[in-house]
């Protein structure tokens, strides 16, 4: 039954918003039709109810209150000219009013509820200092890549990046001023990127950035720019920091985003660990890249005496 509605969910999400509103004025004409045909005696009340919750929460607010107007005309047109006789002209038109009212709740508690999930889910999905992914979602959508390219043969990079002396921030300027050197930071890299690139907050001061479908070249560029607009933003704050990047090519996707992660990881405090303030970039076709990268790596760790 979940799959059900999660498939109407995903069906209904998709439709332009004009034939949602077409769809649910015809089917108002048609639940009217059956309130004449079935008389007065038989209650539909809960039918003029559905096309206005599908609209609010489809469609939006706006579209909800239209439906709302919609149900409440249609069940007056109805309800006249069923027959039926009321002691009073004015009590047909009493009872459209407090319909409407009734639709016009249920219409706003609707779009409110279905604001308040999504305010949730993005709460949900976003780290809160900075405003990008954090890691749980990173992960989730990495996943998703990993799956995308081992389908379709894509090749895509992932990104590790370590503020340098970020330490010495906190300790000189105080905890607000590193909490604005990581906005500073997050910022810079989110307006610098393309849209359907991921860029995560992993913890402290670590950033993620996967660049999805990018050539060798082209992962390497993007990563020089980033490290150069946030090296030239340093001088305003007085901040003496610097990026410690960590650059992985896949044309083989890894086995999971475990493996990925690990692996930008290390090749990221391989940077950190000798010259600081540089890019490694090491591109992986097959298994041999794989294991000569790790051996590399931890060659040079075992020369500087590890992390």
């Amino acid at each position: 039954m979940g799959k059900i509605f999660s498939s109407i969910n995903k069906i209904l999400s998709k439709l332009p918003r004009g034939l949602l509103v077409a769809s649910a004025t015809i089917l108002l004409v048609i639940i009217g039709v059956i309130d004449y045909i079935t008389g007065e005696e038989i209650g539909l009340s809960i039918f003029y109810v559905i096309p206005v919750m599908l609209l609010a929460w489809y469609a939006g607010r706006a579209a909800g209150v239209i439906t709302s107007f919609m149900a409440a005309i249609t069940w007056y047109v109805a309800d006249v000219t069923t027959g039926h006789v009321y002691t009073n002209a004015a009590i047909p038109v009493w009872n459209a009013a407090v319909r409407l009212g009734f639709f016009l709740l249920i219409s706003l508690f609707i779009s409110l509820l279905k604001d308040t999930l999504e305010h949730e889910h993005d709460l949900a999905m976003t780290d809160s200092l900075t405003g990008v992914f954090n890691t749980r979602h990173f992960y989730e959508l990495a996943s998703k890549e990993i799956e995308r390219a081992k389908r379709y043969g894509n090749s895509f990079s992932i990104a590790y990046i370590d503020l340098d002396n970020f330490k010495e921030v906190n300790d000189v300027y105080g905890h607000g001023a590193g909490d604005e050197l990581l906005c500073f930071v997050a910022s810079t890299m989110r307006d610098n990127i393309r849209m359907n690139d991921i860029i995560a907050r992993m913890g402290g001061d670590e950033f993620i950035l996967l660049l999805l479908e990018s050539k060798d070249g082209e992962a390497e560029g993007v990563v020089e720019k980033l490290r150069t607009l946030i090296l030239e933003g340093m001088p305003e704050y007085h901040f003496p920091v610097t990026l410690s990047v960590g650059l992985i090519t896949y044309t083989m996707p890894p086995d999971s985003v475990e493996d990925m992660v690990r692996e930008v990881d290390t090749l990221m405090y391989s940077v950190k660990n000798t010259t600081k303030d540089a890019i490694r970039h090491e591109i992986i076709r097959d298994e041999i890249d794989r294991w000569m990268m790790v051996r590399h790596v931890h060659s040079n760790d075992r020369s500087e005496g590890g992390r």
